[in-house]
């Protein structure tokens, strides 16, 4: 298991200081123990096996969950499919890459609205209003787009690619900090197979499919 922040120096310092501080106060030692437990939790880097569907065939077909959380929309347009995903604050913060694909571009857009309504995305709500940061990508069988949407000042989005960057499946992006929410546009040649309400680890869940081989594949610069 490997960590965003903490090397094996800093974690052994850290529960040190809370062995030293436990020694003179319980109460002040207890406290730093739940600072590093939750550090350890909430800024690890996942390491799954792949579903076995996905290792019979080409990876580039499937599309696997990018963060863990709850579904709360599902949607299509003429141009895309939609699927928004809402992080829970103690899900993990992990980023991961749905499929084998090549980084095109990321950045943010300002949109008006810096924060989405704290308590969740209602199927009215236009998170077209809203500024997001987001990354392109280019897979080997059809172009996708993630936004991440922020609820407050904690949310925040830490990056360890470039453009241009190639990775396999559910290489390790970065994190979104505090529970945010993200959104998916995927071709709607992607068959999608889960439904709102339902739970997604980052990494390991399958959310989806190209049926077609080939499908998908045109890029659409005006997707903002």
């Amino acid at each position: 298991m490997k960590f965003f922040f903490l090397n094996v120096l800093e974690i052994s310092g850290m529960a040190f200081l809370c062995i030293l501080l436990g020694c003179l106060s319980i109460s002040l030692g207890f406290f730093f123990f739940i600072i590093l437990l939750l550090s350890l939790i909430l800024l690890r880097k996942r390491r799954f096996s792949l579903p076995a569907i996905v290792n019979e065939y080409e990876s580039e077909s499937y599309f696997i969950a990018p963060v863990s959380g709850k579904i709360i929309r599902i949607s299509q347009t003429e141009k895309f499919k939609e699927i928004v995903i809402k992080m829970g604050l103690f899900d993990g913060w992990g980023l991961y890459l749905p499929c084998r694909s090549r980084v095109l571009n990321f950045g943010s857009q300002a949109q008006g609205k810096t924060f989405i309504p704290f308590w969740g995305v209602s199927k009215k709500l236009n998170l077209d209003l809203y500024d997001y940061d987001f990354i392109d990508f280019e897979g080997k069988k059809f172009y996708f787009y993630i936004y991440f949407y922020k609820k407050f000042k904690g949310n925040a989005l830490f990056l360890e690619i470039d453009s241009g960057d190639i990775g396999q499946v559910t290489s390790c992006l970065g994190l979104f900090t505090c529970g945010g929410v993200i959104r998916l546009l995927v071709p709607n040649e992607l068959n999608i197979l889960v439904r709102k309400g339902m739970r997604v680890k980052g990494a390991r869940s399958l959310i989806g499919e190209i049926e077609e081989p080939g499908v998908g594949n045109e890029h659409n610069g005006n997707h903002r």
